[in-house]
């Protein structure tokens, strides 16, 4: 474990990491707490619903589509990101 706690009044920290090793690292944690990871997808759509956010997903290679609720969304998809468009936001938003 990393202690991520701030000393002091500068509370900023930067971390760099080789993204391969970072991804790796968040996927095993997060596949251990029962989330389910799904690559290879396009977030299409997302929509508010009552309990749940809804997804339509579309297969990259095939484009079929697809559609699950979750009761979130971490887009982890990069500066040209589909889940933020897909959620309305602009770049830096």
């Amino acid at each position: 474990p990393v202690n991520l706690a701030c000393r002091g009044r500068d509370a900023s920290v930067v971390w760099v990491a080789p993204l391969d090793r970072l991804e790796a690292a968040i996927e095993k944690g997060a596949v251990a707490a029962g989330v389910v990871v799904r690559r290879g997808v396009r977030v299409e759509r997302l929509t508010e619903e009552q309990d749940a956010v809804g997804l339509d997903l579309a297969d990259a290679g095939s484009g079929v589509a697809s559609r699950l609720r979750a009761s979130f969304v971490i887009g982890a998809d990069g500066c040209h990101s589909s889940t933020r468009a897909a959620a309305g936001r602009s770049r830096g938003s």
